[in-house]
């Protein structure tokens, strides 16, 4: 919205300069012959005495109407589209420099795979499998368990599918537990 204010108002300042620069009385002069100073012959009743002359169209510079072009995007709701983490990244187990790296299944071909994990968003790539879809998670390589959102552009398509990451290495080993 800003940028279409700032454009009517750029466009709004070069129009009113270009009509002052038109009718500005002190440069057209005409003679009582009719012929204004550079030897044009100029109809006088079409000189106006001010801007707001009746007999003289004056156009202001562009306005909103004639800058601002709408943009309509109509996208298919997604409804009823299956979308889960696939069961290979339900448990991720993770070594000491590694993040981690979920894939996700979709019942839909889309750009506009994403997830969101603890408010944050993340893109999703297709991967070469059909309907699964990749997401790196960077920032992601402590052990716990994470909950993620699952969207097609705006739209949810599931919530509150879980995951969880372990670490390679030492192990808690439930064996003499009673």
């Amino acid at each position: 919205m800003r940028r279409i204010l700032l454009l009517y108002i750029i466009f709004s300042v070069i129009g009113l300069t270009t009509v002052h620069t038109q009718f500005d009385n002190g440069r057209q002069r005409v003679d009582e012959n009719g012929y204004d100073q550079y030897g044009n012959q100029v109809d006088p009743a079409m000189i106006p005495d001010r801007l707001d002359s009746a007999n003289v169209e004056v156009h202001g510079g562009a306005s909103m109407e004639e800058v601002a072009v709408p943009i309509i995007e109509i996208t298919q709701k997604t409804s009823n589209i299956e979308a889960f983490i696939v069961d290979e990244s339900r448990v991720l187990t993770l070594g000491a420099k590694e993040y981690a790296i979920i894939k996700i299944y979709v019942g839909i071909r889309s750009n506009n795979i994403s997830i969101k994990l603890d408010g944050n968003y993340y893109n999703a790539e297709e991967t070469a499998e059909p309907y699964i879809y990749s997401v790196e998670l960077k920032n992601y390589s402590k052990k716990g368990k994470f909950a993620i959102d699952i969207l097609d552009g705006g739209s949810v398509l599931a919530s509150g599918q879980q995951f969880e990451i372990e670490k390679k290495g030492m192990s808690q080993n439930d064996m003499f537990d009673f």
